[in-house]
């Protein structure tokens, strides 16, 4: 399948830019009338059909709009012109892989389910140790230095085998630690 026009991740949202979009369906009037005109008529709503950014350049600044596929196969529509139509069925199809690619593949042999089963099972021995840390964390309610709690998931020293110095956090019933390293 041609890509006709780039799909892209976009604030945790599959989305496509939308003067991209314009330029395809070659709209005719300017790109901000249209879009606006289109928002308004329709009833798009922002962060949930669409985003936007402002953008600089050495000019004037513009806004980049940013639509789901939900609005970019609506906008294709409403357009009623061949290539709307043709855009549409893109989307449509895109979507379809996806949702294809995305979908878990269940075995289709005895044995397939057998080795699935054996894998699965393998996953949950290999993570009992570490959710049995974990649990004994939780229930000890007190501060450890996530160096120690690293060395007592991954096996390198006894499992609580002394008291632990310098707490850094505590553990309540779970931590979150983002990305940045804070929870």
């Amino acid at each position: 399948m041609k890509e006709l026009i780039k799909i892209e991740q976009h604030n945790e949202i599959i989305t496509v830019n939308a003067r991209d979009l314009y330029v395809y369906l070659d709209a005719g009037d300017r790109f901000d009338q249209w879009i606006r005109r289109r928002i308004e008529k329709y009833g798009f709503i922002l962060n949930q059909d669409f985003c936007t950014k402002m953008c600089r350049t050495s000019g004037r600044p513009y806004t980049e709009y940013f639509i789901s596929i939900d609005m970019a196969k609506e906008l294709a529509m409403v357009e009623n012109t061949e290539k709307g139509r043709e855009i549409r069925r893109y989307f449509i199809e895109v979507e379809k892989r996806a949702r294809e690619l995305s979908a878990p593949q269940l075995p289709q042999t005895f044995a397939e389910a057998l080795r699935l089963a054996a894998d699965q099972a393998e996953g949950i021995a290999e993570l009992a140790p570490k959710a049995k840390i974990a649990d004994e964390l939780a229930r000890k309610k007190r501060a450890y230095l996530i160096s120690t709690v690293a060395k007592m998931v991954s096996g390198n020293i006894a499992l609580f085998s002394g008291s632990i110095s310098e707490p850094l956090f505590c553990v309540p019933q779970y931590i979150i630690i983002n990305a940045q390293g804070f929870t």
